[in-house]
C-alpha cells in the first residue's frame, strides 16, 4: 500500500514538474494573437470607402467590389493560420498557463496527444521527448497499481454486499463437505474374519466432517446381527465379510486415488456487464460537463470523453477555450483531474475482467481442441 502511493505522489509530482517546465520553455510570443482583428478592421474600413464613394448605390458593382475584399480578408486569414499555427488561433491566455502546460504534460505521459497544442521552440521539443521517455513508464506502473489497488476495493465491496450472505456460505460449505465426503468414500477396504457383527464404520469422516450426525456413520449392531442370524452361514464369503470404509489404506496396499474435491472459492467476481455500466456512466458524465462547460452538443461531449479516456487524442476539442482566463484555468483542471481518473477506471476495468477473459479464452480454446488441458499452465 505504501509503495502504491510513493507511485500516485512521484506521477503528481512529476506532472506539476512537468507543468512549470512547458511554462517556462514555452511563452507566450510577443503578438500571441495573430492579425485576424487587423484584417477584419481594414476590411470593414474598405467596405465603409466603397459604400460613401459611391454617390448612387448600384447592386452589381457595390456587391462585386464587396466581393473582392472579402475575399482578400479570407486569404489572409488562411495565410496566417498555416504560417504560425492553428493554437494561436485559440485563447492565448490558456496556450501555455501553467495549467495548459499541465494538461499537455498529461497528454504526453499518457500517451494521449494534444493535436493543437504543442512546442515550437527546439528546446521543447527536446524537452517533450525526455519527458515522454522517463513519464510514460511512469505513468503505466502507476495506473498498473492504482487499477488494481481500485480493483480489489470494487471486488471486496461487490462481494460483501451482493454475494457474502451468511446462508450462501453455508449452502456452499455444505456442497463442499458433500464432495468431500463422495471422494473418500470411494476408498472401500475388504476386511474380515469369523461370523463376527458387520459393522461399517467410517473411520477418518466423522473427525474430519463435523456436520455428519454420528448415527449414520454406524449402523446399528443389531440389526447386522438379526440379518447374520437369518443367513445362518458361517463360512466367511466375500459377500458376508463386513466392509471397513477407511480414509487410509492399509500398510502395503496401494489405495485408489481419490478425486480431490476443490474449496469453496472465497472470492466471487465483478459481473463485466456492471463494470462496463460504471465505465459507460464516468464517459457519460464528462460529457455532460463538458457540453455544459463548453457550450457544445452532448455528442461532441461523448466524441472528447472516449477519444480521451480510450488514448485517441484530443485533437482540436481543448477544453477551457474562448471563456475568461480564471475559469479556463480551474476547468483546464477540472478536466485534467476527470482524464487522469478516468484512466486508473480504464486500468481497474481492465484488472476486473482479465481474469474472466482469461478463463473464457481456455475454456473455448479446450473445447475446440486449439490445446490440451494438459498443456495450460495452472
Amino acid at each position: 500500500m505504501l509503495e502504491r502511493l510513493w507511485v500516485v505522489l512521484v506521477v503528481v509530482g512529476y506532472l506539476g514538474a512537468g507543468g512549470l517546465l512547458f511554462q517556462l520553455i514555452e511563452p507566450p510570443p510577443p503578438n500571441p494573437k495573430l492579425p485576424i482583428s487587423k484584417y477584419t478592421e481594414n476590411c470593414l474600413n474598405q467596405l465603409w470607402t466603397i459604400t460613401e464613394r459611391l454617390n448612387v448605390l448600384y447592386q452589381r458593382n457595390w456587391t462585386r467590389l464587396v466581393t473582392e475584399q472579402l475575399r482578400q480578408l479570407e486569404v489572409n486569414v488562411i495565410q496566417a493560420v498555416r504560417a504560425q499555427g492553428r493554437e494561436n488561433t485559440l485563447d492565448p491566455d490558456l496556450q501555455w498557463s501553467f495549467t495548459g502546460s499541465l494538461l499537455y504534460s498529461l497528454t504526453v505521459i499518457t500517451t494521449i496527444g494534444c493535436g493543437n497544442l504543442g512546442p515550437k521552440t527546439m528546446e521543447g521539443k527536446l524537452a517533450t521527448m525526455i519527458y515522454a521517455l522517463i513519464g510514460v513508464p511512469l505513468m503505466l506502473v502507476c495506473l498498473s497499481h492504482l487499477g488494481s489497488l481500485l480493483a480489489d476495493i470494487i471486488q471486496s465491496a461487490y462481494y460483501y454486499v451482493c454475494c457474502c450472505s451468511k446462508q450462501s456460505k453455508n449452502n456452499e460449505r455444505m456442497e463442499y463437505q458433500m464432495e468431500e465426503r463422495g471422494a473418500r468414500m470411494r476408498s472401500v477396504e475388504v476386511v474380515g474374519g469369523g461370523c463376527g457383527r458387520a459393522v461399517c464404520r467410517l473411520t477418518s469422516l466423522d473427525s474430519m466432517l463435523d456436520y455428519t450426525p454420528r448415527s449414520n456413520s454406524v449402523h446399528d449392531s443389531d440389526d447386522d446381527e438379526l440379518e447374520n442370524n437369518r443367513g445362518g452361514a458361517t463360512n466367511d464369503t466375500p459377500s458376508r465379510m463386513p466392509l471397513i470404509w477407511r480414509g487410509e489404506s492399509r500398510p502395503g496396499t496401494p489405495p485408489p486415488p481419490p478425486t480431490q474435491a476443490q474449496p469453496p472459492s472465497t472470492r466471487t467476481r465483478v459481473p463485466a456487464l456492471l463494470t462496463l455500466a460504471i465505465l459507460l456512466g464516468y464517459i457519460c458524465l464528462g460529457a455532460w460537463l463538458y457540453a455544459a462547460w463548453e457550450r457544445r452538443t452532448y455528442l461532441e461531449g461523448l466524441y472528447f470523453t472516449f477519444t480521451a479516456l480510450t488514448t485517441i487524442g484530443l485533437s482540436d476539442m481543448v477544453p477551457g477555450r474562448g471563456i475568461k482566463r480564471i475559469e479556463g484555468q480551474l476547468q483546464l483542471l477540472a478536466f485534467c483531474l476527470y482524464i487522469f481518473f478516468g484512466l486508473v477506471l480504464v486500468a481497474t476495468a481492465f484488472a476486473l475482467v482479465q481474469e474472466q477473459v482469461i478463463t473464457k479464452t481456455r475454456q473455448i480454446a479446450i473445447s475446440l481442441g486449439v490445446v490440451k488441458r494438459e498443456e495450460l499452465p495452472l
